[in-house]
């Protein structure tokens, strides 16, 4: 199981699992099937109500076809039925979301990747990237996942303690979500246990992106500190 460290856009360090290679695999094998059958049933009802079958396949079939994994991880979050269906979803390498602009390149280099070279070319690429990238995903700054959260219940991540007397110093901490508290969790523990400049600089931007969210006007002086306290807070507010 492949693991990525990523550096969100809110500068917050998150792990996704990696997309294995039988299961995007598998995930195209099914949604070569599901266009057959599309094809199959449309074809089908079209003789039904015996409209010229030709033009319906210009108008209609070919172009669906043609492109289906664009329109799908444009409109889906990065799914296509395969991919849905695998639990697998297309993302950028900072963890967010895929618009039209990646979907449109890793639809563009299928060309090379699958049908030029019978999926060789994936095959190969994805096995041996650091990131399991065909080229496609290279070109489009993507990355297939596991499509389940990377993150658990923070009081389980916490092992948290009930804080009977503690005092909660930004009250505002309710704004934030539980998967929001588990990142910066994360990225503290990660600064913690590896104290070099990268991590030093990703709890200094993280605790401005925290302070700005919750508009506390005044930073403290100790970042580290502050990210704690914002923890603690969240638990004991939302306990």
């Amino acid at each position: 199981m492949n693991k990525v460290s990523i550096l969100t856009p809110q500068n917050v360090v998150i792990e996704m699992i990696l997309a294995s290679q039988s299961s995007r695999v598998f995930a195209f094998i099914i949604d070569q099937s599901a266009l057959i059958i599309f094809i199959f049933l449309l074809t089908w009802a079209i003789k039904l109500t015996g409209f010229n079958v030709e033009y319906i396949y210009y108008l209609i079939i070919i172009p669906i076809v043609f492109l289906y994994s664009l329109l799908l991880e444009t409109l889906n979050q990065g799914r296509t039925v395969g991919k849905m269906m695998m639990g697998i979803k297309v993302r950028r390498t900072d963890g967010s979301e895929i618009g039209i602009t990646e979907a449109s390149a890793r639809w563009l280099f299928r060309i090379p990747d699958l049908y030029l070279t019978g999926g060789t070319l994936a095959f190969i690429l994805t096995g041996s990237t650091e990131k399991s990238q065909r080229l496609g995903d290279r070109v489009a700054g993507t990355i297939v996942v596991e499509n389940k959260k990377s993150f658990q219940s923070i009081k389980k991540v916490l092992h948290n303690k009930v804080f009977s007397d503690y005092e909660v110093k930004y009250p505002m901490v309710t704004r934030l979500s539980e998967e929001d508290v588990v990142w910066i969790k994360q990225t503290v523990s990660r600064a913690t246990q590896f104290n070099n400049a990268v991590h030093r600089e990703a709890i200094n931007k993280l605790s401005k992106k925290i302070a700005t969210l919750l508009e506390i006007k005044k930073l403290p002086k100790d970042p580290m500190k502050f990210l704690k306290t914002i923890i603690k807070d969240y638990v004991v507010s939302t306990r």
